[in-house]
């Protein structure tokens, strides 16, 4: 995720952090006295201390001084979350139960680009400018939307549910803070947390229902000079499909000799599974499902080709059999590429031959 936020990032969390230090709030108090800075003003205010606590978690990286930003000469407007909101924010945000979980560089940068979002640089905003479906541009690079109906401020961030303005225009030295209900998320920040965090193997490896898969890559890489797993760990950019248990089992059940994994117990017959797991492989692309078409060839790491057959969203994946594989679950991100999940152990013609 780090590598979404560069040096921008850092000066939008510097400026947050010293937002939030200063930010004040009716909900948490009487609001401070004006000579308070955004940053002095947040933690003079009780109901914004969770944004404190943030800006101060975001500076633990050595990239981000957000409350020096926000202590300076402004003016800044800052859209101030409170702790409810971020309450909200964590029981809804996956693989983040609290500030803590923010615990190294790359999290604490990328809180660091969410705080950022909230904050304007070179104007005090008062709410009463505020036009309907005005655009405000934000320290993070990208822009919120005002929705303004009356008295009623909204503001629109890179998810599908806005923010309300609850208490707006709590001055201070440095600028303007709006209480808000949300903390805004930007659409960098949505995409950072939904990017795959593991590669093809270790992907596989957290799903119950490929543990076969994994085992079948174990059980080959016993030969010398094999080594799947390691390959399937570079760099790719790799597309498997990828047999569920429930397909080895049917292939076993079917294979003349072989009833498990066990039975491939000489260097030969671990060769000959290799040849069939890497039928599954294709290197130097991640095929995404959609642009799959029918009838289209696909070269895979074994030499042989297999043939996707398309009809609509149904996409089945034909080898050296009479069977073809169903795609139960296509698009599996990863690091290194992408999986599509199959009903079936797919055959190229040659393993055929040496059976």
């Amino acid at each position: 995720m780090k590598h979404f936020f560069k040096t921008p990032l850092i000066l939008l969390v510097a400026l947050i952090t010293l937002w939030s230090c200063s930010d004040d709030d009716d909900n948490g108090g009487t609001p401070p006295d004006e000579e308070l800075n955004i940053v002095e003003t947040a933690d003079a205010t009780s109901s914004l201390s969770s944004l404190v606590a943030a800006i101060n978690t975001a500076d633990q990286s050595p990239n981000n001084t957000l409350a020096a930003a926000l202590s300076g000469d402004g003016p800044f407007t800052v859209f101030a979350p409170t702790n409810d909101a971020f309450n909200e924010l964590f029981a809804n945000l996956d693989g983040f139960s609290s500030l803590n979980d923010f615990d190294t560089t790359a999290e604490q940068d990328l809180l660091a680009a969410i705080l950022s979002y909230h904050v304007v640089v070179g104007a005090a905003v008062e709410s009463s400018t505020l036009e309907d479906e005005q655009v405000i541009p934000t320290l993070q690079g990208e822009n919120l939307i005002a929705s303004v109906d009356g008295d009623d401020i909204d503001i629109e961030d890179a998810t599908d549910e806005d923010a309300d303005v609850d208490s707006p225009d709590v001055e201070a030295s440095n600028g303007i803070v709006h209480v808000i209900d949300k903390v805004l998320l930007p659409q960098a920040v949505l995409d950072a947390l939904s990017a795959p965090t593991a590669n093809i193997v270790e992907t596989a490896i957290a799903t119950d229902a490929l543990s076969s898969l994994v085992a079948a890559l174990q059980k080959a890489d016993e030969n010398d000079g094999t080594d799947l797993q390691g390959a399937l760990s570079g760099d790719g950019p790799f597309t498997v499909f990828a047999p569920t248990n429930d397909a080895f089992i049917e292939l076993f059940a079917n294979l003349d000799g072989f009833d498990s994994l066990d039975d491939f117990d000489t260097d030969e017959e671990r060769d000959l599974l290799a040849a069939i797991l890497t039928y599954h492989v294709v290197v130097g692309t991640a095929v995404e499902s959609s642009t799959l078409e029918d009838e289209q060839v696909i070269p895979t790491l074994q030499g042989e080709n297999l043939i996707a057959s398309v009809a609509g969203d149904d996409i089945d994946i034909e080898d050296a059999t009479d069977e073809d594989a169903d795609v139960d679950l296509p698009d599996v991100a990863a690091t290194n590429g992408i999986v599509h999940v199959i009903d079936k152990v797919l055959i190229p013609q040659a393993v055929l031959d040496a059976l």
